[in-house]
């Protein structure tokens, strides 16, 4: 029988999940994207992830930080 993986540095717990990297993106929904995307000569499909590049420049036009 296999015994639950331990997670490093926390001496007898147990991992609860898979690790993974810190989220980038805001909490914005794709469709906000797409629709600004659209509207502003971008070609995107109507399901999949969002490029990063288009995201970064929604943002920029979007957020005056």
């Amino acid at each position: 029988m296999l015994r639950p993986a331990r997670c490093p540095g926390a001496a007898g717990s147990r991992c609860t999940g898979p690790v993974t990297a810190p989220s980038t993106r805001s909490s914005v929904s794709t469709s906000t994207v797409r629709a600004w995307a659209g509207a502003n000569g971008y070609d995107l499909p109507g399901r999949g992830r969002v490029p990063f590049a288009v995201f970064e420049a929604w943002r920029a036009a979007t957020h005056s930080d």
